[in-house]
């Protein structure tokens, strides 16, 4: 039974409530903007001992919500627990992001295969436990988001190691390898599906699904390696949760028109929320979007950060999306410089706006 929160009955349901504030969250909005975050890292001696301690991240989850009271909070973790679950070595450097130990070939697959689901799950375990305390601190009226990444952004950093690195050799042996590609897209898709069934369980009242890099994706790849898997674990979820909200977010690479590609996630993958990003053709989406369908974002992180034309910003987007059902955030993770008066300033602004 979902609670009676603003997010989930309103805005995921599809409902536009006269005079009522805009349901706001931000992606990354527990993290390293957050000088209380900082206090929280530092106990917890590596950012994957942070996402495996529910006592911790936990803490770390309820930071935004304590200081900006935003009307959804995210649990702490990230889309690599996955490829760590799975035993394949996963390492967060300091500075420079996630580290993984190559797969290269299908013998290195194969020994990422769980004999026994449980033993994925019990690794995850942590993360279920930090949305069982959340579910019971979080106040009645906020919603509680469980997540995921898709497999092939996931498949980005499991066969190339690490973030910008150069794509194409991982589309290169996707497409020249179908009895690999098909293992890993099996056992993704299966063990992603389920690691968001157990978030629900524990008490997720609705979910979002990363494909960061899906923007990369061109024509029947984008089909068959983003819009499929990702339309597949929206099945498997709602086969177990058939009305559990589910948001998809994908993001622009580098100068590649991404509009198409985010009308076929909002028509055919079964999601009930697109959150775009910041440099989509909103009004594109907005003339195109089917009923029923909810806007997530699309505030730049870069203008959040610097305050140049924020409020403009703020207005323009509260403004195009007032007729559809719309929650604000931004088009991508929030800065880890952006300054705590501007988050400040931007729910104020948000809040205190009349449809």
């Amino acid at each position: 039974m979902l609670k009676d929160s603003k997010l989930v009955i309103e805005t995921l349901g599809g409902n536009i409530v006269k005079d009522s504030a805009r349901p706001i969250w931000l992606m990354r909005q527990a993290g390293r903007y957050l000088p209380e975050y900082h206090e929280i890292r530092k106990k917890s001696g590596s950012f994957l001992n942070l996402c495996y301690n529910p006592k911790l991240a936990t803490e770390v989850s309820l930071q935004p919500i304590n200081r900006f009271d935003f009307d959804a909070s995210i649990v702490f973790s990230d889309i690599l627990v996955i490829p760590d679950a799975l035993g394949q070595k996963v390492d967060f450097i300091e500075g420079s992001g996630p580290l993984l130990e190559v797969i290269d070939d299908i013998q290195d697959l194969n020994k990422l295969i769980p004999s026994n689901l449980d033993n994925f799950l019990n690794k995850l375990n942590p993360v279920y436990e930090t949305i069982d305390n959340l579910k019971s601190k979080l106040p009645k009226k906020t919603t509680l988001i469980g997540f995921a990444g898709a497999p092939w952004t996931i498949i980005t950093y499991m066969l190339l190691g690490k973030s910008n690195q150069d794509l194409n050799i991982c589309l290169n042996k996707l497409n020249n390898d179908e009895q690999f590609t098909k293992k890993i897209f099996d056992l993704l898709i299966y063990t992603i599906s389920e690691h968001l069934i157990m978030q629900i369980k524990a008490g997720s009242e609705a979910i979002q699904i990363f494909d960061s890099w899906a923007g990369f994706l061109q024509g029947d790849d984008y089909i068959k390696y983003s819009l499929n898997p990702t339309k597949e674990i929206v099945k498997n979820v709602r086969l177990v949760y058939p009305d559990i909200p589910i948001i998809g977010f994908q993001k622009k690479y580098k100068n590649e028109n991404n509009n198409e590609k985010t009308l076929l996630l909002i028509n055919d993958s079964g999601i009930d929320c697109i959150s775009l990003e910041e440099t989509i053709d909103k009004e594109y989406i907005l003339n195109n979007l089917p009923k029923n369908k909810v806007i997530q974002g699309c505030l730049s992180s870069k203008t959040l950060k610097t305050g140049i034309n924020l409020e403009k910003e703020i207005i323009e987007i509260l403004d195009l999306f007032k007729n559809v059902p719309h929650i604000f955030n931004l088009g991508h993770g929030i800065d880890k410089d952006t300054p705590i008066k501007n988050v400040e300033f931007l729910v104020k602004t948000v809040r205190e706006y009349k449809r």
